[in-house]
Parts: structure tokens; C-alpha cells; sequence
């Protein structure tokens, strides 16, 4: 329908036929806007703009919920690591306490970690081939990492004893 028609439809002489289109053109009208109508509490400045604030806290924040995920997971990871090194550093505690106590034990370390010597004796470093294997095969997966063994002690000459 046009509008002029619905107009003189609207301001003909009120007939039950009159009366009835009028309201059913009236009522169309409510109903199309009652479709579209947002409740009045989401059209509230106060809802507006918390939920504006929240979404701006949540994701665009430098606070925002990944980079908290991010560093709790970081925080974990570190208590993990403190426990670990203070694991590390009572056993060396432990392990220098008995070395300070037993002369026996300190040469043994001595011997076996610096490769030191008492005078007159000859050191011999003996490498089993499965060491070198894996020391190589370490030096060639990560070439960075020092994996070759320690330098063998220099011999002394047994010229200068015969002496």
C-alpha cells in the first residue's frame, strides 16, 4: 500500500472495517520496534561503560589475560629452577664439609677432578672408547658446547730423578 492510501484509510469514517485497519497499521508499527528494542539496563551508561573497560582490562591491557598466563607460567618454571639450584648448592655444602674433615677424601677429589699428583708419580688418563663416542658425538650435535675431555697432565722427565 501506499501511503495516501493508508491515510485515507486511517482518517476515513470510522466503520468497523476502519477502525480495524488503523489499529492493525498502528500495531504493525509497535511490533517492528518491540523486535529491536535492546533492554533499558544494556542501554545504561554505567553497563556501557564496565563492559568497555573490562574488554579494554582483558584483552588490550598491558595487564591482559595472556600476559598473565605467560608470567604465572614463567613463575612456575623459576621456583622450580630456585629449588632445583638450592638442591645443587646444599650437596656441594654437603660435599665440602666432608673434604674439609677427611684429609683421605680431599686427595681422592684432588686426584680425580684436578688430576693432581704426589712427587715422583705419573698420571695416566685412560678414556673408555664409549666416552669418546658420546664426547664426540655431543661436540658434533652442539658444536658450541666444550666437549672434548680434559688436557692430559704433562709428564714430567724421568731423566732428572736418575740424577
Amino acid at each position: 500500500m501506499h501511503e495516501d492510501e493508508e491515510e485515507e484509510l486511517i482518517n476515513a469514517p470510522k466503520t468497523n472495517a476502519g477502525k480495524r485497519l488503523g489499529n492493525m497499521l498502528k500495531n504493525r508499527g509497535e511490533v517492528q520496534k518491540k523486535k529491536f528494542k535492546i533492554p533499558k539496563f544494556f542501554r545504561s551508561f554505567y553497563f556501557i561503560t564496565g563492559s568497555i573497560f573490562l574488554i579494554w582490562m582483558l584483552f588490550f591491557d598491558i595487564n591482559d589475560l595472556y600476559t598473565q598466563y605467560q608470567r604465572r607460567e614463567k613463575l612456575k618454571q623459576l621456583q622450580k629452577d630456585k629449588v632445583f639450584y638450592a638442591n645443587g648448592i646444599k650437596k656441594i655444602k654437603d660435599e665440602r664439609a666432608r673434604l674439609s674433615t677427611d684429609p683421605k677424601k680431599l686427595e681422592k677429589f684432588a686426584r680425580e677432578k684436578y688430576y693432581m699428583k704426589k712427587k715422583g708419580e705419573d698420571v695416566y688418563v685412560v678414556v673408555e672408547e664409549k666416552d669418546k663416542e658420546e664426547k664426540v658425538e655431543a661436540k658434533v650435535l652442539n658444536p658450541k658446547t666444550n666437549a672434548t675431555p680434559p688436557p692430559a697432565p704433562i709428564k714430567q722427565d724421568t731423566t732428572q730423578k736418575n740424577q
